[in-house]
């Protein structure tokens, strides 16, 4: 008997099964893209949004140790000011003040717990139209509880900030509060204070998250330094 010879694949097969096989890698790889994109869109959501919560939950944390010392009279002399003032700038704010919420990260440096402290939106220093909350600190209280120390960001890509204080006196909110003016809350600190900050998330909607910082020292405390 005459063995007969095996069939081989024709051209045209080989081709049909090459673009079958090349639709299917198409198909998986779109896939595969598609989730990691997705997985990485909902990363960097999580991850602004978180950004805000830490950045809100740390100003309710510094503003609930805020202290104010008594105004001193016209013939005392001081060498430091004390302060709470916030107020709006367009449509965000700026918040002033000094607390009890300095950490000191070296040995044997010359500071206390007491510092000043600023919250204000301002522009990227690279991306103009891009704002950010930044963070001012002093750890040495002066004359100018508004300037010096060192600034650093403390959210990201922000669009809004606004802050509302509650006055225990009054009963309600107000939208402002400086203990530096004798027309404002001299001698005393807001019982509360409401941290509203919106950002931009991952589809370009703005998003607001807020909180309440409960302040524990409402009234002066004595001038011991």
């Amino acid at each position: 008997m005459r063995r007969g010879r095996g069939r081989g694949f024709t051209l045209i097969e080989v081709l049909v099964a090459l673009t079958i096989i090349s639709l299917l890698t198409t198909m998986l790889w779109g896939f595969f893209s598609q989730t990691m994109g997705t997985k990485t869109h909902v990363e960097a959501a999580h991850d602004r949004y978180q950004a805000v919560r830490v950045a809100l939950n740390r100003m309710a944390r510094e503003i609930a140790m805020a202290f104010i010392v008594k105004a001193a009279p016209p013939t005392e002399v001081r060498t430091f000011d004390t302060i709470f003032r916030g107020w709006p700038e367009g449509r965000t704010y700026r918040l002033d003040f000094t607390a009890f919420a300095h950490v000191r990260l070296h040995k044997d440096v010359h500071e206390s717990d007491q510092c000043e402290i600023s919250y204000f939106v301002g522009p990227d220093p690279d991306l103009p139209y891009v704002t950010h909350l930044f963070r001012r600190e002093d750890p040495d209280l002066d004359l100018d509880p508004e300037r010096g120390g060192t600034v650093q960001v403390l959210a990201e890509y922000v669009t809004g900030f606004k802050l509302l204080f509650y006055d225990p006196q009054d009963e309600e909110w107000r939208e402002d509060w400086d203990t530096t003016e004798a027309i404002g809350q001299v001698d005393r600190l807001p019982r509360a204070v409401r941290i509203e900050l919106s950002f931009l998330d991952e589809r370009g909607v703005e998003v607001t998250l807020s909180t309440i910082a409960r302040v524990h020292l409402e009234k002066t405390v004595c001038d011991e330094r």
